[in-house]
This record gives C-alpha cells, structure tokens and sequence, in this order.
C-alpha cells in the first residue's frame, strides 16, 4: 500500500457528488413508479415456481455469509498495514492502512448499520403486504412507520465488497492492474451478494443502489482526508505519530467488534400430527421473542400443525437458536426463543394449521407482527394475540 498526494488542482469533489446525482437521478423510477415493487413480485414469483425460498441453496448461503469474511480479511490486512507502517515508516503503510480501516469503520459501519438501518426504519420486502408481512412499502430513503422495526435501508451486504473501489483509488497509480482486479471483483461481488440478499426478499434494489452509492462517497472522501492531507503534510513537516497512533488503534478496535459479530441464519421445519396433540377440541399456542408469525388455517391438511421458519441477525458466536413443537394434553404449543443477542433480529415462522377441532389460537410475540388469515368457516376459532411492537391482522368479522 502506498499514499499519493493529490495536487491542489484536483477537483476531487466531483467524483461523490456525480455519484449522489447518479443515485438520485436513477432513484427516479423508484420515487415515481413502482420498480422495487415490481423486482420484488418478480422475485417472489421466481421463488415460487422453484417451490418457494431459495435460502437453503449453496449459492445463496455462500453470499450471505462472504461480507463477514471479506470485512475479517481485509480488517486483517490492513492492520497489518498499519503495525507495518508504525515499526517501518519508509514503507509508507500507515495511512493507507488506517484509509482502509476507516472505510469500513465509516462506510460498513458508522454510516450504514449505525445511522441509517437502525433509524431509517424502511421494512424489507417479506415485511410489507403483498409478500408476506403487514407494513406499508417505504420508497428509497422514505423513513418507516414503525420506529425499531425496519432493516431494509441500504443494503448492509453490499457495502463491504463495495470496497473494491476504495481499493481502486487506492492502487490506481503505482499498482493499476491490481486497481483493476479490485475494481472488477467487488463489482462482481456486489452483484452476487445483492442478488442473493433480493433473492431472500431483505432488500429492495434501491438498497442494492444507495449502499453502492454511499461506499463511494465515504471511500473519496476519506482517500482525500487521509492519503491526500498526510501526504501533503509529510512534505516538510513533522508526522504527529501519536494521534495517528491514538486514532489508528481506535480505528481498529472499532473495526475489531464490528467484524466479531457473526452472521447468523437457521431455517427449520416442524411438524405435529392430531393424535399426537390429544382427543378433543385442541387449542394452539405460539411464544416467540422476535417474529413475523403467519398463520393459515387450512382443513384437510396431512398434518394438524405444520411449521416453516427461519432467523436471521448478527451476533457473537455462540448464540443460539431454541425451537421446539410440543403436543399433548390439546394443547399445542411452538417456541422460538434465541438465546444470547442478536443485532439485526428477524424471523419468520408460517404455519399452515388445520382448523377442524381448533377452539383456540394464543401468540404471544415480544416484537413482530401477527396475521391470521383462514375462510369464513374457520370463523369459530378464538384468537388472542399479544406483541409489544408490531401489527396484529385477523380476517375480517373474527374474534
């Protein structure tokens, strides 16, 4: 890694703000019409004629876990980049190491996950109506209803292979043809992560597109902040090495638990048969700490109770996922509970139950929405539904 000074001359500034008029001129279909809208029907279309979610499959599981990696390595690298530079400074490594660090500090972290995705409040697409959940599509950087309960924007994925074009700038003069590498995989990265983050109904493409967008604005304006002014400062005055020191080992330690947390994902299938739940008129019952709970009530099915779930998040290893069906009595009864702390937590948990005997439904749901959908003969079942932050729908007429 090697620091260029950039002359006084260079309108460096025109590079982010032509990437914020490109966001916003192609956020313009998004803002007008329906495009995400539509991508995401065609997903949800495309998941369905493979026989529904595509999330068990290796090249999407690979995609969903590949950010982690690639943050941990490059992290790696670059405080190697920056110890290099503190014991051999003629190797001109320290900045160019912390420039890196503080791409993802900055552009991973502090702007994408800290201000946007825990504030901006956009529900992802298996959160609105029409896939699957019960909030109100949110257009490109339109805030959500409901505040803690939306992820979706931009897209967090994305942002980490995004740093090959902070790597561009930083190779493009001494080592073009590595700038060039750089450039092409995170691209090629990009792509691939983003498909795979659609593909599982997270993200709309305008996340895909502002997470691009704000990467390369974050990474100009750090190269100018950090390789230009020390480069330009190196000619004839002295290195202040202590606050470089200081904000490099802050830097890295924040980067150090960022890239700790561990992505997170398990889908499971639960089944429970009616001579397992008991003789008689039965009721069900449904505690989950974090969950978007579907129910469909369905007569004539192979099973009484038939479960499809899945979680997400981030967290330290260790945590882990405690799912279980327990029938007996007339009663029963599902839980999902995750046990440790989850950054990002979501969950989904469909069932498809069979109405016949069925006096009652409880769900009890720490945060998460609730919606029971059957037809008017299954109108005889009592619902109660309890969620301290979330949306409770039931069909029209029902108790």
């Amino acid at each position: 890694m090697s620091a260029h000074a950039i002359e006084p001359s260079d309108r460096w500034w025109l590079l982010p703000l032509g990437a914020l008029a490109v966001g916003l001129l192609l956020s313009i279909p998004f803002w007008s019409g329906d495009l995400d809208l539509r991508v995401a029907t065609m997903v949800q279309a495309w998941n369905k004629d493979l026989g529904g979610s595509q999330q068990d499959r290796w090249w999407w599981l690979l995609p969903y876990y590949l950010p982690a990696i690639l943050a941990i390595g490059i992290g790696l690298g670059a405080a190697s980049a920056v110890v290099g530079g503190l014991l051999q400074p003629e190797r001109g490594w320290l900045r160019p190491g912390l420039y890196v660090l503080l791409v993802l500090a900055v552009g991973c972290g502090g702007i994408t996950n800290l201000l946007l995705k825990e504030r901006w409040d956009r529900p992802r697409p298996r959160d609105t109506v029409g896939f699957g959940g019960v909030q109100t599509y949110q257009g490109p950087w339109a805030m959500g209803e409901m505040p803690g309960r939306g992820k979706s924007f931009p897209c967090g994925h994305a942002t980490v292979p995004a740093i090959g074009f902070a790597l561009w700038l930083l190779w493009r003069r001494r080592r073009p043809a590595l700038a060039r590498w750089s450039l092409a995989g995170g691209a090629v990265l990009v792509a691939w992560v983003s498909a795979a983050r659609l593909l599982a109904q997270a993200h709309w493409l305008s996340d895909v597109l502002w997470a691009v967008v704000l990467m390369i604005v974050v990474a100009v304006a750090l190269r100018r902040l950090v390789l230009a002014q020390g480069a330009n400062r190196a000619e004839g005055r002295p290195r202040l090495r202590w606050p470089v020191l200081a904000g490099g080992g802050i830097t890295a330690a924040l980067v150090g638990a960022a890239l700790l947390m561990t992505p997170h994902y398990m889908d499971f299938r639960m089944r429970g048969g009616r001579s397992a739940i008991g003789e008689g008129p039965w009721r069900l019952e449904v505690q989950a700490d974090v969950a978007q709970v579907v129910i469909d009530l369905r007569a004539g099915g192979e099973h009484a109770v038939s479960l499809e779930g899945e979680v997400h998040g981030f967290g330290m290893p260790g945590v882990a996922v405690r799912r279980r069906l327990v029938c007996g009595g007339g009663v029963a009864r599902i839980e999902v509970v995750v046990d440790g702390r989850l950054s990002e937590h979501s969950a989904v948990l469909h069932l498809v139950v069979d109405p016949t005997d069925l006096a009652s439904i409880d769900v009890q749901v720490g945060r998460g929405d609730v919606e029971v959908r059957g037809p008017s003969e299954a109108a005889h079942v009592a619902v109660s539904a309890v969620t301290r932050t979330g949306v409770i729908r039931l069909p029209e007429g029902w108790r």
